[in-house]
């Protein structure tokens, strides 16, 4: 079990589609982590269908995370009862 799930539980992961990964990183930056971006190929030349994702629908929802995250105090975690819990990604359940 991780910080974030001790701290979000079934909440940890409340959006979906490209909005899942920026509340994430907004509930992560609490444990000031260390991240670096690894940059992903994407071949839309042998993608068979054009893209469905709704762009002005994506932005909304982003800005609409963003600004919500402002307005909300951070989650506070015990040092002592977190410090032997290391942060890692494993299979969730």
């Amino acid at each position: 079990m991780t910080k974030l799930d001790m701290c979000y539980g079934d909440n940890l992961f409340t959006e979906s589609g490209f909005a899942c990964m920026i509340d994430l990183l907004l509930k992560a930056k609490v444990l000031k982590p260390k991240i670096a971006e690894i940059p992903m190929v994407l071949r839309y030349d042998q993608k068979p269908t054009a893209s469905k994702m709704k762009i002005l629908k994506t932005i909304t929802r982003t800005l609409k995370l963003l600004f919500k995250n402002l307005s909300s105090t951070p989650p506070t975690f015990n040092q002592q009862e977190t410090a032997r819990i290391p942060l890692k990604i494993g299979n969730r359940k």
